[in-house]
């Protein structure tokens, strides 16, 4: 899994890295807000760390800006142990917030919670008669297995974790293949035509002129 650190302290953001690193996840580490904003337009993250006081775009204004692109957990770290700083990052929508100074295990612990929500560090995930296993990327439905490629099991996890959303084209576009790619919607339709052909019929349905969501059922 991977994890971009927005942290302009070089030695915690180092030190963070390099631990995360240690404990088998993918880290990148910027430290303003405007190269973090650029990198997560452009990539995929499982996760993020945020701090609060910034160069060019504190963290709160940052949080809003992300929010607007990306449902992952994030996770501020600060110094700002006061009460407004902290409702303030809730209301928009941080899933945790962490005092610092703090031991790299307790962050850890809080990176596993919050991943652990999202279902990427269980076993297996079930929705409507869908099982996935995030480990292995594998699909299994009415006794039929499937091993999803990377953009196949992204795609699909964006409706695991939004069931009850309408998923537009243009989120879908930037939440996988980033803001910066250069092809169009047509390696959306071919990457949902394939995770479909392993799914049963209207698990993923079309909403016309909008994009796709979850159904409510589905035939065998």
């Amino acid at each position: 899994m991977k994890i971009i650190i927005i942290e302009d302290d070089p030695f915690l953001g180092e030190m963070i890295s390099k631990y995360l690193q240690k404990n088998k996840y993918q880290t990148e580490w910027v430290t303003s807000g405007n190269n973090a904003l650029e990198n997560i337009y452009s990539n995929y993250y499982d996760l993020c760390l945020l701090d609060i006081m910034l160069p060019e775009m504190n963290g709160q204004e940052l949080l809003r800006e992300i929010r607007q692109l990306h449902s992952m957990p994030i996770i501020m770290m600060t110094a700002l142990s006061d009460e407004q700083n902290h409702l303030l990052a809730l209301k928009n929508s941080a899933d945790d917030y962490l005092v610092k100074p703090f031991s790299m295990k307790i962050l850890l612990a809080h990176i596993e919670t919050a991943l652990r929500r999202t279902g990427l560090l269980e076993n297996s995930i079930s929705l409507n008669g869908i099982t996935i296993f995030p480990k292995t990327q594998e699909l299994l439905w009415a006794e039929n297995k499937y091993f999803l490629n990377k953009k196949e099991f992204e795609l699909l996890m964006v409706f695991f974790q939004n069931p009850n959303q309408i998923i537009s084209k243009e989120s879908i576009l930037i939440k996988i293949w980033g803001y910066d790619f250069d092809g169009n919607e047509g390696i959306i339709h071919a990457t949902m035509n394939k995770l479909r052909g392993k799914l049963p019929l209207h698990f993923i349905k079309t909403v016309k002129g909008v994009g796709y969501k979850l159904g409510d059922s589905y035939e065998e």
